[in-house]
């Protein structure tokens, strides 16, 4: 199953990692490593020649000091693995967490498994990988299975949008990955367990199915993330399997293709299974990495042609048609194609003769002998016999396509014998594609010579389309099938149910329309097998009659959620059927033939079948009822005198004063959306009133209650979701949230309210006598504040979905309740900074209160229950008592807390040494740039092997900073080394929280950084001394 990595690891190896480096920072500038000694070793490696100058006599005295082997290694052991110690451990930790924080979800790879997929991306989500190389790497000796799927996030949208992981699978999936089906059974009997092939059936993980309330037979409607596509699949059972798959949807390759957008010819990614007795992973990603050279010739007849071979186009391409590398003849007749693993097919292209045969070559290794394509303008006889089951095919339609470049060459019938004929076809490679009645054959061949190719259709494999929701066959629409490469085989402008297609083993597409419903999807032929289409639509059924209940002439427009409008008119019955898919909103218009000016509009959520009656009358009536306020019993008369104007289009096409009840009814030809305006007094109303019924009521209230909140310390702008609540003298409350704007209107009666507004983490705002129609604005001030992340799971690292949490932060006397969603999480956005103590709630469980502190612009906080831990008390929800609640302080936080104490430190840290080693670097260049004066009377100044002082200094600091840089680089690779041994670490549970230490990882970087500084400081500083006070006083006595 899949989980988190555990997070005490990692925080005590960061803490480690931290709490060294810091110690061994503040050593390097406070040790010192015996100077004498140093200068000593300085000493021996070549001979000083220094010349002391009396300042009274003449000429100098010049004297050489000899080597002096005093010099001992171990002087500076603590130096060196100091150094070594440090880069090692950064090392490690930085390429762990590097690792950690790509974010990389695991796909089961095991000591056994290789995944391949698409270098360079950063999610198998977007891996593209030709279905081919499944071939191809099967053929390596060693490898045992291989599974090709597919990776994609989906969103149900009959569960409140929820994400799903949805992988696409073929029965191979079940031998690299031990599956126990829980309830109900596969979708395909190759799986196992299984009786019925569904080809939207869907097994789904235990996890999931519990997070989501998911059963065998539900179904879901999934919206694919990376199109418009939405697929409803019908679950057939519940699995564990105890790896990723237990929180994940899993379907057939061909569902899973389409719902990741991806052709037939490719998958995300393939699972290799190996006997690593056989081969090593090592071997087989050799295999698959390295570039072999393929040498490529042409060879014609024609000796015009033959002058032109350097002009000639050689095109590689994979077996589905993808190009991948265009080459030309070089001298001597030869071209050189570098590519790696896999199954090519080389084509060239001469101008004059079109396009030559194919050359389909396995590369797998090193070729040193030529591959040579024949082009010439050779032509031949071809016959083509078509039998059906054995007898032969009368009238058949048989189309020879060029390969590639998918343009139709020949196309003919078959005779009574079943034999079409084609003369001169010249010698390439084409596609057949064969047919019969309701039946299809496509097949690949290359014309070499004059022949007669034999097909046998056979009617063994067909497709049934069926109305899942209605359950009922569809007899009729448009079905076509599709090659990977775009290349139509077969299409069918009145498709029936039943149909036999006979097709070659390999993927296709196949696209079905339905009056307005369209499906697409991708099957993977494997044998003889009979597969049902289940559509997700359903039939809406529209009336449209007159005030005499008659059925009338209309237009009818349905507009789908990606605008895609469909029209059509009603019969003579004044009826319409549209076929839509299920789970959908639609808008739906519709227009009298005879009176363009009546239109109705209505919006349609569909869910199942629905038949509407839609009636247009002669007179529509609008009655308008004005209130005082918001009234709630409806025998109270309204406000008389109230003016009110309808218009249409800014037209004005009715106006009038209320009775003394305040109502007024006006009455139109035509329905419509109308606006309209009231005014009484000072107050006023607009808005507008959709009239499709004969006779429309209303209510308008007038008053309203304006109230504006403006940020001053924070952003200056309004603040949106701030809790409003008007409450008048009886006590009756209304509460609205503010908006973008930092509004919140209210309709109430006249009268005097207080306004109560709360927020997470505030005090609540109370202002007295508020009368009806005042504009209130209100200036708070905002403390500091941010947004605050909290992740639950228990011990065993699994989230806590659906828990009651109360937190509560006694400063501000607020306590906010809420639930976590299906990941375990809670996201509480602008809350005040400070201390808050909390209360989970789990499976009616109370368990200790906890302790965070919340001082960020953004935190994310992991909180972990152990919820075999104490129980305070059994119920559905925790609410707050004081005096039964003991603080238990999360080793989790407090691990954080002195992690991100110890990151700030070191980063101060860090900056203290650069600006030392720069002030550093200024004191030696003044020192460099003077004679040393020892005393009063001498000057001293020395060489080295006849260098100058800059280049000695130089050199010094140099060769001490390079000593560094190698123990560096060599701790960071053996702490990379030292990665490889660490066992994987599988993780990543998309629905939960995913680490990001990248953070810490660059503050590893600069921490090694900052240890190269104090090396290149250090040297600095012993150099300064050497030249100012250690080497005169050597050389003096």
């Amino acid at each position: 199953m899949s989980s988190l990595i555990s997070h005490y690891p990692l925080l005590f190896l960061r803490l480690f990692f931290q709490i060294s480096s810091l110690l061994l920072q503040l050593h390097f500038l406070q040790s010192d490593f015996r100077l004498p000694n140093l200068i000593d070793f300085l000493l021996t490696h070549g001979a000083w020649r220094v010349n002391i100058v009396l300042q009274q006599f003449s000429p100098p005295k010049s004297t050489n000091l000899a080597r002096i082997k005093i010099f001992s290694f171990k002087d500076l052991w603590l130096f060196i693995l100091g150094i070594i110690f440090v880069s090692v451990t950064s090392g490690s930790i930085g390429a762990f967490m590097l690792g950690v924080g790509a974010e990389e979800f695991f796909l089961g790879e095991s000591e056994n498994i290789i995944v391949v997929t698409q270098p360079g991306i950063t999610t198998p989500f977007t891996g593209q990988v030709p279905l081919s190389l499944q071939q191809d790497i099967q053929k390596i000796r060693g490898v045992l299975t291989i599974s090709p799927e597919t990776l994609g996030l989906s969103v149900a949208q009959n569960l409140a949008d929820k994400s799903v992981v949805v992988r696409g699978v073929t029965f191979n999936f079940t031998s690299l990955v031990s599956t126990q089906v829980i309830r109900g059974s596969w979708f395909d009997p190759r799986f196992g367990h299984s009786s019925k092939t569904v080809i939207n059936g869907a097994m789904v993980g235990y996890i999931l199915a519990d997070n989501l309330g998911l059963s065998v037979g539900d179904t879901l409607q999934l919206a694919c993330t990376l199109d418009e596509t939405v697929i409803e699949v019908v679950i057939t059972g519940i699995l564990r399997s105890d790896s990723p798959s237990d929180e994940e949807l899993i379907v057939s390759l061909s569902l899973g293709q389409t719902m990741t957008g991806k052709s037939t010819g490719f998958v995300s990614f393939l699972q290799v299974l190996i006997d690593t007795n056989v081969i090593s992973k090592e071997d087989v990603s050799e295999h698959l990495t390295q570039e072999y050279l393929v040498p490529i010739s042409l060879s014609t007849d024609d000796p015009e042609l033959k002058s032109t071979f350097q002009d000639i186009p050689i095109i590689a391409y994979t077996p589905y048609g993808q190009h991948v590398k265009t080459q030309y003849i070089e001298s001597g007749n030869i071209t050189f194609f570098h590519l790696r693993f896999g199954t090519y097919e080389f084509v060239a292209s001469p101008p004059s003769t079109g396009q030559s045969n194919v050359l389909r070559v396995f590369v797998n290794q090193f070729f040193y002998t030529p591959f040579v394509i024949s082009i010439g303008s050779t032509f031949h006889d071809l016959a083509i016999k078509v039998l059906h089951n054995s007898n032969l095919a009368f009238n058949a339609t048989v189309n020879v396509i060029e390969r590639f470049s998918n343009q139709g060459i020949y196309s003919g019938r078959t005779n009574e014998s079943g034999v079409v004929f084609f003369p001169n076809v010249p010698d390439k490679a084409y596609n057949l594609a064969v047919y019969y009645q309701n039946l299809s054959y496509y097949s690949l061949y290359h014309v070499t010579q004059s022949t007669l190719v034999s097909i046998n259709i056979d009617s063994s494999f067909s497709l049934v389309v069926r109305n899942y929701t209605a359950g009922l066959e569809i007899n009729g629409g448009n079905f076509t099938i599709l090659l990977p490469n775009g290349t139509q085989i077969y299409h069918t402008a009145n498709y029936l149910s039943n149909t036999s297609i006979y097709l070659e083993p390999g993927p296709y597409r196949v696209i079905y329309k339905y009056s307005s419903y369209l499906h697409a999807f991708n099957i993977s032929i494997e044998g003889l097998i009979r597969r049902t289409i289940i559509l997700g639509a359903d039939e809406l059924h529209l009336w449209i009659r007159n005030s005499q209940q008659n059925g009338v002439s209309a237009n009818i427009s349905v507009r789908w959620p990606n605008n895609t409008i469909i029209s059509q008119l009603t019969d003579t019955n004044g009826t319409s059927v549209f076929v839509l898919n299920v789970g959908l909103n639609y808008s739906i218009i519709i227009s009298l033939i005879d009176n363009q000016s009546k239109i109705h509009t209505r919006v349609v959520t569909f869910t199942n079948f629905l038949s509407l009656v839609i009636d247009f009358y002669d007179e529509y009536k609008l009655n308008i009822r004005v209130r005082n306020g918001t009234s709630f019993d409806p025998h109270t008369n309204g406000l008389d005198e109230s003016y009110l104007e309808i218009r249409d289009n800014e037209s004005l096409v009715a106006f009038g004063l209320t009775n003394s009840t305040g109502d007024v009814q006006f009455s139109f030809p035509d329905p419509g959306n109308y606006s309209i305006s009231v005014s009484k007094d000072i107050f006023s109303w607009n808005g507008y009133v959709l009239v499709y019924n004969q006779t429309t009521h209303i209510d308008i209230n007038l008053g309203k209650v304006r109230v504006t909140l403006l940020t001053q310390s924070v952003s200056s702008s309004p603040i949106n979701n701030i809790e409003v609540s008007v409450a008048d003298s009886s006590g009756q409350l209304f509460t609205l949230l503010t908006n973008r704007s930092g509004m919140a209107e209210f309709i109430v009666p006249i009268g005097n309210y207080t306004i109560e507004l709360t927020t997470l983490g505030f005090s609540s705002l109370h202002i007295q006598n508020l009368t009806e129609s005042q504009i209130l604005w209100l200036n708070i001030t905002i403390e500091l504040s941010g947004d605050l992340y909290l992740t639950f799971e228990n011990q065993f690292y699994q989230n806590l979905d659906l828990a009651f949490v109360v937190l509560r932060n006694d400063f501000y006397n607020t306590e906010i309740k809420v639930f976590t969603d299906t990941a375990g999480e809670i996201r509480l956005l602008g809350i005040p900074w400070g201390n808050y103590s909390l209360v989970v709630t789990h499976n009616e469980e109370i368990y200790p209160k906890q302790l965070i502190s919340f001082v960020d612009h953004e935190s994310e906080i992991l909180i972990r229950i152990d919820t075999n831990g104490p129980i305070l008390t059994s119920g559905k929800y925790a609410f707050w008592q004081d005096s039964s609640f003991s603080v238990v302080w999360s080793s989790e936080f407090v691990s954080g807390f002195l992690s991100s104490t110890l990151s700030l430190i070191t980063t101060t840290l860090t900056t203290i040494v650069i600006i030392v080693s720069v002030l550093s670097l200024l004191s030696i260049a003044s020192v460099i740039s003077h004679p040393i004066v020892a005393n009063e009377r001498t000057i001293i100044t020395f060489q080295y092997l006849g260098a100058n002082r800059q280049q000695i200094t130089f050199s010094l600091v140099l060769q001490l900073a390079t000593l560094g840089f190698i123990a560096s680089l060599s701790g960071s690779i053996l702490g990379m080394w030292g990665m490889t041994i660490l066992p994987n670490f599988q993780h990543i549970n998309i629905g939960g929280v995913i680490i990001s230490p990248r953070v810490d990882f660059w503050l590893v970087m600069a921490i090694l950084f900052s240890n190269l500084i104090v090396i290149v400081v250090k040297a600095s500083q012993k150099v300064n001394e050497i030249y100012s006070k250690h080497l005169p006083e050597k050389i003096l006595g």
